[in-house]
């Protein structure tokens, strides 16, 4: 999965959960609202400890996120 469709998935997820905005996202993956939008925007790749928080919360399995 490219950094691009990463954010996608992302919203993907938070489309399903009824979220409207990046922050409740962050909020619920204990993550920055700035960090939140560099995985949105594709600038920023995860870490492992981001990707499995990221992987657990979201269902994205944690190997797509670093592919």
């Amino acid at each position: 999965m490219s950094k691009r469709q990463i954010g996608q998935a992302l919203r993907r997820y938070m489309q399903r959960q009824g979220m409207k905005k990046q922050r409740e996202l962050a909020r619920d993956l204990c993550l920055s609202d700035a960090m939140i939008s560099r995985y949105f925007a594709g600038k920023k790749s995860f870490s492992a400890k981001s990707a499995l928080r990221i992987a657990y919360q979201t269902g994205i399995p944690m190997e797509e996120l670093f592919q």
